[in-house]
């Protein structure tokens, strides 16, 4: 991707977010803004025709939101990817996670200031390290799921491990020995039994009767 320059599709219902992040992605270096829309049903054809390797996408859109632009893209353009555009409303947030889970490359915050100067350097800002690193190794909305934003794949768990499963369990003296791995009867079931148990007491003997 890094000879070659990446298509972006900017879609988002305000004319200008539009302006905005069109002008910013056209300054960078290896990457062409081939169109843009302003709702989701034009955004879906204009990925038919223009093929864009990109989309910046705005979440709450009227006619079709950026979650069933996600849901089109699955079936109809897998080897397109995108980055959502939120709020910071609950709603906004909620859509967002789940666009992250139908296949997002990423996202990030439409900036908070009514200024247009300060809001274009912000947009910069959080555009211009996604769009490196997905020049660096895209990541598209048919790739396997399970990962973190931005493409990097997620630690699996390792193997649980028992505290019972050592080869040498301390024995404090006078103890009766534990076998390897083996777990005693309060580590199974929480109860020991008194007459199995070596930590149990010697049953005392019977009291005389006073004469």
């Amino acid at each position: 991707m890094l000879n070659k320059k990446i298509k972006v599709l900017v879609v988002d219902d305000t004319v200008v977010y539009r302006k905005a992040v069109s002008d910013i992605l056209s300054e960078m270096p290896g990457v062409e803004v081939v169109g843009v829309a302003h709702n989701g049903k034009i955004a879906m054809s204009k990925v038919r025709t223009l093929k864009p390797d990109l989309l910046t996408l705005d979440i709450e859109m009227p006619e079709m939101n950026g979650i069933e632009v996600l849901e089109a893209l699955q079936k109809e353009a897998p080897d397109t990817s995108a980055i959502m555009v939120s709020t910071l409303t609950t709603e906004g947030g909620e859509m967002t996670m789940k666009a992250l889970e139908l296949g997002a490359f990423d996202f990030i915050l439409k900036p908070s200031t009514n200024n247009i100067l300060e809001s274009k350097k912000q947009l910069h800002d959080l555009l211009a390290p996604l769009i490196k690193a997905f020049q660096r190794g895209r990541t598209t909305v048919g790739a396997i799921r399970g990962r973190k934003p931005g493409g990097a794949k997620r630690p699996r768990p390792g193997p649980l491990v028992l505290p019972c499963a050592v080869k040498k369990p301390f024995r404090p003296p006078g103890l009766l020995p534990v076998e390897a791995g083996h777990c005693p009867a309060r580590a199974r079931s929480g109860r020991v039994n008194p007459r199995s148990s070596p930590l149990a007491s010697p049953p005392e003997a019977p009291m005389p009767w006073p004469g």
